[in-house]
């Protein structure tokens, strides 16, 4: 699985700044652990 940082980014742009800020970090951090888990 691929973590696409830009999709994240423009769906969060059609939300408040401070949700926008808490799901780019929810995001990251589920790309994260798919990426280890795929190692």
């Amino acid at each position: 699985m691929l973590c696409d940082v830009g999709l994240c980014i423009y769906r969060g742009t059609q939300q408040r700044y401070e949700k926008r800020l808490n799901d780019a970090n929810f995001f990251l951090r589920k790309c994260r652990v798919n990426v280890n888990e795929n190692k």
